[in-house]
């Protein structure tokens, strides 16, 4: 305010200064310009009267000019004209070179009878602007004519306006500092009024008006005094709404299911952190108010909270929605928030259904599968038993045949059963027996373990080149147990006749990487996302005659995420595969 009133002041003064200024130095041109005309009117009029008529012009025009220079301090030309324009005498040329003068303005004028003639040109005989007045003396019959050099009149102008100037000047500068002090004693205490209030505007509630000195109007000590009253008042609200709004926001954030505020535009008003953290979005619908289908992407959401508005109750129902780790099923809750008889908005609760369906979905899937695997053997080993003994004329060559299917079947029962146990032993989460040993050493042991499986397809088993150990500390079983599946199922399923390389190291992350590639047929992409999955097969019938129970890639992979790893496949058909497992071990 102070600076805005200011400057107001200073251009109001610099205005007034410039019209008074030009006004006066106008009235000063004019009035040397008069003076002028006036000094050679007087001029001309005392050399006619004083011109002897049997005198010679030149010391009378002597006379003259030492007069004028001595009255005024000007240097006075004098040229005679006679009637027919011949110059007769100048005091400052030759008058027998000089031009005819009867076209000159003044020498016209005169000649026609008047009184006395003045004209301003420039002069070519002296280079300078000029100022020439003339009369006529009847008594020599000829034309005085006497001229001043017109920058004289810009010095003496200039002269009289540089004093005019200057004390202008003082006097803009005397107002200027007096306007500046008066506006800044009455501003002060209303810049700081204006200051305190935008903070105050901004949130700052400990925005406050320094006490008055006495000295200011009383209407602003007044105001000054409502002002801190008032954010008194506004601060104490304040904190008690931010203690309010910092305990729900506690409560709601700490809450497992999705939270949502949603006005009657449809526009979130609040979402809680676990909302954020569902849906991967981190917005703050405090600062902007982002539509509910920028958050969920849910057209469902969006048809009930439209139902909820309507029918102005409480609603309930179940809805599928897409999140950031893929679609999930909720038990969906619309509440709506009414406020004098209105409803404002409509909170939505979201409980997440999908572990509990998909605990369900694996439960009736493992026991379909676990009766489907234990059926198969078992139904064989009855039916060769019943077999034999409803056949007691058989061959003998037949019976041992029937005993070593039914040796087979109940070895893959067993193998099955002891799969299924490990499984379920690794998913309790703990390992109950750590040492440390070396990860070659195991690798060289499984190695030696499965080389007559490797001889019998004639498979090559490799494994790094490398004589120094890595050292490990793990549960050794469960290690050897990764080794074993991944390389028994890279002989069975890999190419007969083929390589399959074992190799181990410590990643960037001191995490330690196990790696089992063949150069079998591959895995078809389809089957790549699944091949984790418990009793999942890419050829059920080949499985089941090389002996497989389906349950080694998920033990792997469960016992990869034991130790905070993960067990990954890369594979291209026809080019082999590639089972890579990381271990934090």
């Amino acid at each position: 305010m102070f600076k805005r009133l200011s400057l107001t002041l200073v251009i109001i003064l610099l205005i007034s200064m410039c019209i008074t200024a030009g006004v006066a130095l106008n009235e000063i041109h004019v009035s040397i310009r008069e003076r002028f005309k006036n000094t050679l009117q007087l001029s001309a009029i005392w050399m006619r009267e004083e011109w002897p008529e049997e005198e010679a012009p030149d010391r009378t025009a002597a006379r003259l000019r030492e007069k004028v220079q001595e009255d005024f301090g000007l240097p006075l030309r004098i040229t005679i004209i006679r009637p027919d324009g011949q110059v007769s005498y100048d005091n400052e040329a030759d008058a027998a070179k000089m031009n005819q003068h009867d076209q000159r303005p003044e020498v016209v004028a005169v000649l026609g009878g008047k009184a006395f003639a003045e004209d301003v040109r420039f002069s070519v005989s002296t280079g300078l602007d000029m100022m020439y007045g003339a009369i006529m003396d009847e008594t020599h019959d000829a034309v005085i004519r006497l001229s001043l050099p017109l920058p004289l009149r810009e010095q003496v102008f200039l002269r009289f306006s540089s004093k005019i100037l200057w004390v202008l000047a003082f006097f803009l500068l005397f107002s200027v500092g007096a306007a500046a002090f008066l506006t800044r004693r009455y501003t002060r205490p209303l810049d700081a009024l204006c200051h305190e209030a935008t903070r105050m505007g901004e949130g700052d509630y400990s925005a406050r008006i320094p006490a008055s000195n006495g000295k200011d109007f009383r209407e602003i000590r007044q105001l000054s005094t409502a002002f801190n009253e008032m954010a008194d008042s506004l601060q104490e609200q304040q904190l008690e709404m931010e203690d309010k709004n910092a305990r729900l926001n506690a409560i709601l954030n700490a809450m497992m299911d999705p939270l949502l505020l949603v006005d009657r535009g449809h526009c979130l008003r609040y979402v809680n952190e676990e909302a954020k953290s569902v849906f991967g979005r981190s917005i703050d619908p405090e600062e902007h108010a982002y539509p509910q289908l920028l958050l969920t992407h849910s057209d469902g959401i969006d048809e009930w909270v439209s139902r909820s508005i309507q029918e102005e109750k409480d609603l309930e129902t179940r809805l599928s929605v897409k999140t950031l780790s893929g679609e999930r099923h909720f038990r969906s809750q619309f509440s709506p928030i009414s406020v004098g008889g209105q409803v404002l908005g409509v909170v939505v609760a979201l409980h997440d259904l999908s572990a509990e369906e998909e605990a369900a979905i694996y439960r009736r899937d493992f026991a379909a599968n676990v009766s489907h695997e234990l059926k198969t053997p078992l139904t064989s080993i009855r039916g060769f038993l019943e077999t034999l003994r409803a056949g007691e004329d058989l061959p003998q060559e037949t019976r041992q045949r029937f005993y070593d299917i039914m040796d087979v079947e109940s070895i893959r029962l067993e193998n099955l059963i002891n799969d299924i146990l490990s499984l379920s032993e690794i998913e309790q989460g703990e390992v109950k027996q750590k040492e440390s040993f070396d990860l070659r050493e195991v690798v060289d042991e499984v190695l030696v373990l499965l080389d007559d499986k490797a001889s019998a397809r004639k498979t090559v088993l490799l494994s790094d080149p490398v004589d120094e150990p890595l050292a490990v500390s793990a549960d050794r079983d469960h290690i050897k147990q990764i080794l074993i599946n991944l390389i028994d199922n890279a002989i069975k399923y890999g190419r007969e006749r083929g390589r399959v390389m074992v190799s181990t190291h410590r990643d960037e992350e001191d995490q330690v990487v196990i790696e089992v590639t063949d150069d079998g047929p591959g895995i078809p992409y389809e089957n790549q996302k699944r091949i984790f999955e418990r009793f999942y097969r890419v050829d059920k019938g080949r499985s089941r005659e090389l002996g497989g129970t389906g349950l080694g890639l998920s033990i792997v992979k469960h016992l990869a995420q034991l130790y905070h790893g993960e067990a990954t496949l890369s594979s291209v058909p026809g080019q082999g595969s590639s089972f890579k497992v990381t271990l934090e071990i």
